[in-house]
């Protein structure tokens, strides 16, 4: 009877994966099945979980079943998969740039200094700080001491920060989009033209993104960048930030089409940290890597990724990303 039952439980939990699987291939045909992309690494550790399981009791048909369902959920994120492969090609002549890109979640206050340690390890040229709030203004307050020239839509909770001085920068304000719950709003965006110290310019905007479709705030400040890059060179833009959009989601190909950028991070687990699954006495997975990567970094044709990883656990929900990019020279 017991055997039965958990026969019966695999098939309920194949059935699952089925549904699951349809929802990702339906993903370019509307946004509300590319919510199930998103959360892609939750379907991978389950999928992979019940094969462990049918193939350790014996059933052999269920784990065949579940092997065509894995390969339906890891096919999608194939792109995802090796792109994270991706080897720099030769290094082009012209400047460099070290970014960081943090979503503070409000953390500082009295471990600012050890925030403020690990977001300067790599002497970044420029940091993007997402949730500047509560004791993350102690952080971007002890920041400033070394990033003097700053892009915060006043004093707002999405801030550019840099050690180079700005030609000109601003502000893409946020708004209430049209489809919502009551809550929920489209961040501002900083956005900085820098003078580098090879004498070219480069635009870098720093973005916090609304949750995803079906909502349609996501969309719509996909459209608001959009309108805000056409006064500038595409393929001078950088933009980073926390994007609230998992790879393999197809939002992403939207992003990359509305802005004639390319996304340089692929296969990053950047969500949730260590240090908020411990505050929420949440299961560690056996797979951090393939947790999700919602910070990001899009940049255009001239610039050359030469890296792109994590910066250690600083306490918020966000890990830091760091890339470094080499623009062409001209």
């Amino acid at each position: 009877m017991i055997e039965l039952n958990f026969a019966m439980l695999m098939n309920i939990a194949l059935a699952g994966l089925g549904l699951v699987a349809a929802c990702l291939w339906l993903a370019p045909l509307a946004p509300v099945f590319d919510l199930f992309r998103h959360a892609w690494p939750l379907w991978l550790i389950t999928a992979l979980i019940v094969l462990a399981l049918t193939l350790g009791c014996g059933l052999w048909g269920q784990a065949g079943l579940c092997a065509t369902m894995l390969a339906l959920i890891v096919l999608p994120a194939r792109g995802e998969i090796t792109a994270s492969r991706h080897q720099p090609s030769a290094a082009p002549s012209g400047a460099s740039l070290t970014l960081v890109t943090h979503n503070l979640w409000g953390k500082g206050g009295d471990h600012a200094g050890e925030i403020v340690r690990i977001l300067t390890a790599d002497a970044p040229d420029l940091i993007a700080l997402q949730e500047v709030r509560k004791g993350g203004l102690a952080v971007a307050a002890a920041l400033s001491e070394h990033y003097p020239h700053a892009a915060d839509c006043g004093d707002g909770p999405t801030r550019l920060l840099s050690r180079h001085p700005f030609l000109r920068s601003g502000c893409l304000e946020g708004w209430k989009p049209a489809n919502r719950l009551p809550w929920l709003r489209v961040m501002p965006a900083a956005w900085a033209e820098i003078a580098l110290p090879d004498g070219q310019s480069a635009v870098i905007v720093a973005i916090h993104l609304p949750w995803p479709e079906p909502l349609n705030a996501q969309a719509e400040a996909i459209d608001g960048l959009a309108a805000l890059f056409e006064d500038f060179d595409a393929d001078r833009i950088i933009v980073l930030g926390d994007f609230n959009a998992a790879g393999p989601a197809m939002i992403h190909d939207r992003m990359a089409r509305a802005w004639n950028l390319r996304r340089r991070t692929h296969g990053i687990a950047s969500w949730p940290s260590e240090s908020f699954v411990r505050a929420f006495g949440l299961p560690r997975l056996p797979f951090p890597s393939m947790l999700a990567g919602i910070d990001h970094v899009y940049a255009g044709a001239d610039w050359e990724t030469q890296r792109v990883g994590r910066l250690s656990d600083t306490g918020s929900d966000h890990r830091p990303l760091v890339a470094v990019l080499r623009l062409h020279a001209q």
